[in-house]
């Protein structure tokens, strides 16, 4: 009982039982994009913050076993998880954008001095 309970907390879409098609494919793409990023920005702060990462992690694993043995509906479990990775999540886009920035700085955009790159320090 406990282990279909986790699975339903932790399911990452609405319940299809519930549901129509389409409520389930809309959120079962976010949160893949939301959880795409939230993994890239745990790796990304790993290399800086691991007490922080550890933090996070143990935040949404125990907010996830304390519903567990009781209700375990999507609704219950979002003002818990969500926030933590909705964070987690804009970690992850800083961490790609910034490699973004790095790679067009050293490879040239071809936008030049427009660009807001400049190859000179600034003084």
């Amino acid at each position: 009982m406990l282990a279909r309970n986790a699975t339903s907390f932790f399911r990452p879409w609405l319940d299809p039982a519930a549901h129509g098609t389409v409520a389930v494919a809309l959120s079962a793409a976010w949160f893949v994009a939301l959880g795409g990023l939230a993994l890239r920005g745990t790796a990304s702060l790993w290399t800086r913050d691991r007490t922080l990462v550890i933090l996070l992690v143990a935040s949404v694993l125990l907010a996830g076993f304390a519903h567990v043995p009781f209700q375990t509906v999507l609704r219950f479990r979002l003002p818990f998880t969500e926030p933590l990775l909705l964070a987690l999540a804009a970690a992850g886009a800083l961490a790609s954008s910034d490699r973004r920035v790095t790679r067009d700085a050293v490879q040239g955009d071809g936008r030049g001095e427009r660009s807001g790159l400049s190859s000179t320090p600034c003084a």
